[in-house]
C-alpha cells in the first residue's frame, strides 16, 4: 500500500509541475489576450472559453502564488467585448449565445470570489440583468431544437450572482428557469 501512496504522490507533483507552472499559465493567458476575437466570435459561444478560463488561471495563481499583471489584461480585455445590454458575444444562434453567457455568469462570479475585482462582478450583474429582462423562454423551450438543454447553463452562475450580490431577484430567476425547462 506504501508503494501505490508514493506513486500517486509523484503523479501528482508531476502534474503540478506540468499544470500549474506560471510559464504554462502565461501562455495560456496570452492566447486568450492574443485570439480573444477569434475566441468571442467562434461560432457564436460569447463568453464561454472566458468565463471557465479567468476563474481557473485566478485559483491557479492563489495555489501557486504566482503573480503578474497578464490576468488583470486579459480580464479588462474581456470586459471590453460586453454589449452596453450585458452579451458577450455577437454571431450564432440564441442557444450557443446563452451557452456562452451562463458559462460567462459563472466564471465572472467566481473570478470576482478569488480576486474580489469588483469590475468582474458588475458585469456579472450586467449579465444577470439581461437575463432577467431578454430570456428567451419561448425559444428555449423547444423540445424539437437540438441542444435546447444549452438554455440551462445560466442557472448555476444566477444562483451564484444571487449569492454574491445578496439580491434575490437572481435566485428567483433561476428558479423560475429551472421550473420552466
Amino acid at each position: 500500500h506504501h508503494r501505490g501512496r508514493a506513486r500517486l504522490g509523484e503523479r501528482v507533483a508531476a502534474a503540478e509541475g506540468r499544470a500549474q507552472g506560471p510559464p504554462a499559465i502565461r501562455r495560456a493567458l496570452a492566447h486568450l489576450l492574443a485570439a480573444r476575437e477569434t475566441i468571442l466570435g467562434y461560432q457564436g459561444w460569447g463568453g464561454d472559453q472566458y468565463g471557465r478560463w479567468l476563474p481557473a488561471v485566478a485559483l491557479s495563481y492563489r495555489y501557486t502564488g504566482a503573480r503578474d499583471d497578464l490576468l488583470g489584461q486579459v480580464l479588462v480585455a474581456f470586459l471590453r467585448t460586453q454589449a452596453p445590454g450585458g452579451m458577450f458575444g455577437q454571431a450564432g444562434s440564441a442557444m450557443t449565445l446563452w451557452w456562452g453567457a451562463g458559462r460567462a455568469l459563472v466564471g465572472l462570479v467566481e473570478y470576482w470570489e478569488l480576486t474580489g475585482e469588483p469590475r468582474a462582478l458588475e458585469a456579472a450583474a450586467r449579465l444577470g440583468d439581461l437575463y432577467l429582462t431578454d430570456f428567451p423562454f419561448a425559444e428555449a423551450n423547444r423540445r424539437d431544437q437540438p441542444g435546447a438543454t444549452h438554455y440551462q447553463s445560466g442557472i448555476e452562475g444566477l444562483v451564484a450572482l444571487g449569492r454574491a450580490t445578496r439580491q434575490p431577484r437572481y435566485l428567483e430567476f433561476a428558479r423560475r428557469v429551472y421550473q420552466t425547462l
